[in-house]
């Protein structure tokens, strides 16, 4: 249909958010389309996925109001054919999250902004409808230190939470953790599998780390026509993100987005889900000695 073949490209800057539809084949790209405006510059974030019937839906982080909840937004648009301007629906409120300032101390990564980054994936039923699941990072657990320091120490555990809706971004359920055991859980990754409507959400977390600081890659699938997440499993070995050469994952370096994409034929075994993540598992050599070191690993999951 209308915008078969288009591509869309999100950025946000200074409290706006931006799309633009191009062309494939050559690229041609419409003028840029401002689908959310803010009083300051915490607008951000963007995701943007198509559903098979071609309405693109976004979702993205807006402005701090009132301090410190940051709400979490999700429009759609109707594609009109790249070059042309896509026609966006006025954003709506998912959630509200009550963001933390500070560290996950265990692990020593951020958990402002970039840690909320809210993803999602759109399911279709067997009745032509659609199911969007969204997932984020919340602070579960915030450690403030007492006067006169007078400062957020950082958040003693973290979870992944999911929200669902039904009708096509207007309404959303109340968010649910996915991950209740006490862990530093962050960073979730969803997709869905269109040919057989498996979803399939991937996430560091440190359970069953004595010392809640190694992480490792769990994942967790909702079963085609359901809307419960079933039961976790760590798919990556044990890794120790922040003590690589240098301290690059302190310094942002860490990648805060966690990579997830599923496809298949439909029948049971034949369905491949890629996830790709930084880990410091593989050993570089530095002055002729062997250390962690940082790298983008990727993985290769079947069911």
């Amino acid at each position: 249909g209308t915008g078969a073949g288009d591509v869309y490209v999100l950025d946000s800057d200074i409290g706006r958010v931006f799309i633009t539809a191009c062309t494939n084949s050559p690229l041609h790209c419409s003028p840029l389309l401002t689908i959310a405006t803010t009083t300051d510059n915490a607008s951000n974030f963007p995701f943007v996925q198509v559903r098979p019937d071609g309405v693109i839906t976004v979702s993205y982080l807006s402005e701090f109001d009132p301090y410190p909840s940051l709400p979490i937004m999700f429009v759609t648009c109707t594609p009109a054919g790249a070059p042309k301007q896509p026609v966006c629906q006025q954003p709506v409120t998912v959630t509200n999250v009550v963001t933390p300032s500070g560290l996950m101390p265990n692990v020593n990564i951020s958990v402002l902004g970039a840690s909320l980054y809210p993803q999602f994936a759109n399911r279709l039923e067997t009745d032509g409808s659609y199911t969007t699941f969204l997932v984020y990072t919340d602070c579960a657990n915030l450690y403030n230190e007492p006067q006169p320091a007078a400062e957020n120490g950082g958040c003693l555990n973290t979870q992944v939470r999911m929200t669902f809706s039904q009708n096509g971004g207007q309404t959303w359920s109340t968010p649910t953790s996915i991950t209740p055991a006490v862990a530093q859980n962050f960073f979730p990754s969803i997709t869905n599998d269109p040919s057989t409507g498996t979803t399939s959400i991937a996430y560091y977390s440190t359970r069953n780390d004595f010392f809640f600081r190694d992480t490792r890659v769990f994942m967790s699938q909702i079963s085609p026509g359901a809307t419960t997440v079933g039961t976790a499993h760590p798919v990556s070995a044990f890794s120790p993100i922040d003590i690589d050469p240098g301290g690059v994952s302190y310094l942002g370096a860490f990648d805060y987005r966690m990579g997830a994409i599923a496809h298949g034929t439909g029948t049971a075994g034949q369905s491949h889900l890629y996830l790709s993540f930084d880990s410091d598992t593989v050993n570089g050599t530095y002055n002729q000695k062997p250390l962690p070191e940082l790298n983008n690993f990727i993985e290769l999951i079947t069911y």
